[in-house]
């Protein structure tokens, strides 16, 4: 599959598909839905989108984690502390969610370790300009 890039000097110009490993932050996208996420689509954060990568970090250890769940544990416990300060209220009292995406064990074989911290609604409606600070 060829992917279609519509990102000029950083920012999305227009709707696409792209590379999941080219999204940045402050990137706005739709659903990636879930499994194998090999590319997304992207759009300008002006626009309709579920999504806005809120964070994004590499992950420093030597090996995979051992499950799914330590996984979990390790990216959750850096997109935590940063969820209050990128929205202005703690994750228990938002009317917003979050999600991330991080390598798999494929990808992790082949060098990835950014992980990317998404937020939206939590029913994913979608929500047009960012939610920095929106105390929502």
């Amino acid at each position: 599959m060829k992917t279609i890039f519509a990102i000029v000097a950083g920012t999305i110009e227009k709707e696409a598909r792209a590379d999941v490993y080219s999204i940045k932050l402050g990137d706005c996208l739709n659903d990636p839905g879930e499994g194998d996420i090999i590319d997304v689509k992207v759009v300008p954060c002006t626009e309709p989108h579920q999504l806005e990568v809120f964070h994004e970090f590499t992950l420093t250890e030597d090996k995979y984690p051992e499950s799914d769940e330590a996984m979990e544990k390790l990216v959750l416990s850096t997109c935590d502390p940063v969820y209050e300060t990128f929205v202005g209220r703690p994750y228990e009292d938002s009317e917003l969610d979050y999600t991330t995406l991080g390598p798999s064990k494929l990808s992790w074989a082949e060098g990835d370790r950014t992980v990317h911290c998404l937020i939206g609604k939590a029913d994913l409606s979608k929500v047009t300009g960012s939610l920095k600070g929106s105390n929502a």
